[in-house]
Order: structure tokens, then C-alpha cells, then sequence
């Protein structure tokens, strides 16, 4: 294929994708004015979620055996997205967690923003919990921990991407 209609079929891609939040708040809009809108129903939910340009970094997606969806763009950004979600729950996870300091930075009724780490400091995650309701059904979002951490901007920018999943069906 030669490079002109490929740089082509790339640019109409992209801006078939495009999208520009309508944030009231300035924060979120500068930090998903430049994300993509990725379609999530050729995976089963009729949703849409933000993810970075994808030019950049390659997108690989993955649904695991136990129907667990794996969205990557390059090694910053990683989500999973999986049916149900407790947020009581995982708070309870963070505090209780044997090996790791866990200390929330964000919390919302429906999101965390925290931080893990090892009791001397030497090592530490940055991840992010959210728990979404769309078209009727439960949906949480994380980080995949894969033992590479995430800066807390890393962390942030998939938070902000969770937190603007939304429907694809037209209310």
C-alpha cells in the first residue's frame, strides 16, 4: 500500500474518531480534548470510551476467558473494564492490602485515585477504580496491574477516560 493512501485512510480515521468533550470543568476538557472515541459494541457493550491517539501508540485489545475487556495504548495507558464493581469493597482491598501501603489521593462516590506502595518507599503503582452504569448494567473500570507501575499523571489520564465512558444508545 503505498504511503499517500495510507497517511489518508489514517487522517479520515481520526477524524471519523474524534471527539471533543463538552465539560463544564476546563480541567477534564484539556486533559480528553485530544483522546479518541473508541466503540466498545463489537466487545458486547453499547459504550464509548476516550482513549489516546492511537497513531502514537498502538491499540490492542483483549477479552480474557473470564469476559474481562483489556483496552491498551502503549505501556501509559492500560484499562479493564469487567461487569459489576463494589467501591466499598476495593476501599476495604486498599486499606487491608498485606504487602502495600495503600493511600487514596481521589475519591468520589464512584472513583478512586490511589496510590500503593512498599512500607520503605522504594516502589511505588499509581491506579485508578471506577464503577459505571450504562445501559442499565454495572461496569468497573481499573488499571491493569501488570506489574509495570503508572505514573500518578498515567493514573489520572485512564481515571478521566473511565470517568467519560458513556452510552452509545441515544437516550
Amino acid at each position: 500500500m503505498n504511503r499517500f493512501f495510507l497517511i489518508l485512510l489514517v487522517s479520515l480515521f481520526l477524524s471519523a474518531c474524534s471527539s471533543k468533550t463538552n465539560s463544564n470543568q476546563e480541567e477534564d476538557a484539556t486533559a480528553t480534548e485530544s483522546m479518541l472515541e473508541f466503540d466498545l459494541s463489537a466487545f458486547g457493550t453499547q459504550a464509548i470510551i476516550l482513549l489516546p491517539d492511537t497513531t502514537l501508540s498502538p491499540l490492542e485489545t483483549t477479552i480474557l476467558p473470564s469476559g474481562e475487556l483489556e483496552i491498551r495504548v502503549g505501556k501509559g495507558f492500560q484499562v479493564m473494564i469487567a461487569e459489576g464493581g463494589d467501591i466499598e469493597l476495593k476501599k476495604s482491598d486498599i486499606e487491608t492490602d498485606l504487602l502495600y501501603k495503600g493511600t487514596v489521593l481521589k475519591q468520589t462516590d464512584n472513583s478512586l485515585l490511589y496510590k500503593s506502595e512498599l512500607p520503605d518507599g522504594s516502589l511505588s503503582f499509581h491506579h485508578f477504580y471506577v464503577i459505571k452504569e450504562i445501559n442499565g448494567n454495572m461496569y468497573e473500570l481499573s488499571d491493569i496491574d501488570n506489574g509495570e507501575p503508572f505514573s500518578e499523571n498515567e493514573a489520572e489520564i485512564m481515571l478521566k477516560s473511565a470517568l467519560a465512558l458513556k452510552s452509545k444508545v441515544a437516550s
